[in-house]
């Protein structure tokens, strides 16, 4: 069976970054903000691309923390809005990666750092395809709410 290699990049090499195998591309932005605006790169390098937009919270991480928690205190440090990571989001990248998943050998995922979103959707990938089972892909920490959202997503969906 064919493997897909999972990548994770930060926005700053992404825009850099020129894919040398077929490889498609999630980018994940801030929802409102600076840091909400998509680096320009060339696209047409992909074979597709998804672009979403989410905030970093993980709710496991600090369950303590409730998503009305997040929206009280957050929102007033910050002077933004939170777009929590949700089903229809998963589903959304569950659909584009069951639609490409044929046409690439690599899955490349960005957000702002590559620290957190971007490796919290690979291991939800990783978990939930077979084909992106990839043995080297193994961060030390990511968002493990978006992961499990996507796993539960793909589960009760039949990914």
């Amino acid at each position: 069976m064919k493997k897909i290699i999972l990548k994770r990049l930060g926005q700053k090499r992404t825009s850099e970054y020129i894919p040398k195998d077929p490889t498609i591309l999630i980018r994940i932005v801030n929802p409102f903000g600076k840091q909400s605006v998509y680096t320009s790169m060339d696209e047409s390098l992909y074979v597709d691309v998804l672009h979403l937009k989410f905030s970093d919270v993980d709710l496991y991480r600090y369950p303590i923390k409730t998503k009305e928690y997040y929206m009280t205190n957050i929102r007033k440090r910050n002077h933004e809005n939170i777009v929590f990571f949700d089903e229809k989001m998963a589903k959304q990248i569950l659909t584009f990666v069951k639609k490409n998943i044929n046409k690439c050998d690599m899955i490349l995922c960005h957000c702002l750092g590559g620290f957190s979103r971007s490796p919290g959707v690979l291991m939800g990938l990783k978990k939930s395809f077979e084909e992106c089972n990839y043995e080297k892909f193994n961060p030390s920490y990511y968002n493990k709410f978006v992961s499990e959202t996507i796993i539960k997503t793909s589960e009760n969906t039949g990914y």
